[in-house]
């Protein structure tokens, strides 16, 4: 399934502020791709969702998710090439206040959830991921929100803290691996 996400355009206080216009073009391109990405995360876990949620092709979307996650969450190649969470927490930080000040306390809220134990059941295991993927919605939609650089910056960087959550809980998950299914993900 080809994903495509609405390509709303980065709020103009983080698109127009020197941090961003300082990038090389190949650095705001990896930026966007990586904006692009978290946009698609909940499009693959609605996916599986909807498709059955069974434990056999849990696996699959876990690796898949595993991967992506990886590969977004590391240090890039070339750094001018692109942004990475350490990056934007370390250099693009300006603010005089606390990053969760500018977030809703629900997205607070869904930063802290607990990300699933090892042995979970798949029931627990498709309640989390329907959250996750809301989590990750809606920390999205206030971020092209934004009307600050501070509020936007933010934002990023509660997308990359929920992203390394989600990371964990998927990490967890794989630990049940392999089997067909796995004896814990049955239903409970």
């Amino acid at each position: 399934m080809v994903i495509k996400v609405a390509e709303r355009p980065l709020p103009r206080a983080l698109a127009e502020s020197h941090e961003y216009t300082a990038l090389s073009e190949p650095a705001r391109r990896g930026l966007m791709e990586h904006v692009r990405y978290v946009q698609e995360l909940p499009f693959k876990v609605v996916e599986w969702l909807e498709t059955g949620a069974s434990a056999s092709d849990l696996q699959s979307l876990i690796e898949r998710l595993d991967l992506d996650l990886t590969i977004h969450l590391g240090v890039p190649k070339q750094p001018e090439d692109a942004v990475s969470p350490w990056l934007l927490q370390t250099s693009w930080v300006s603010h005089s206040k606390p990053l969760s000040s500018f977030l809703k306390s629900q997205r607070i809220r869904d930063i802290n959830a607990h990300p699933p134990e090892v042995g979970q059941t798949l029931h627990y295991i498709e309640q989390w991921l329907t959250s996750i993927a809301g989590a990750v919605e809606h920390l999205l939609s206030d971020f092209f929100d934004s009307t600050s650089y501070d509020e936007s910056v933010a934002h990023l960087v509660a997308v990359n803290v929920l992203l390394a959550g989600i990371k964990l809980g998927v990490g967890r998950i794989r630990l049940q691996y392999p089997g067909t299914p796995a004896p814990a993900l049955t239903r409970a």
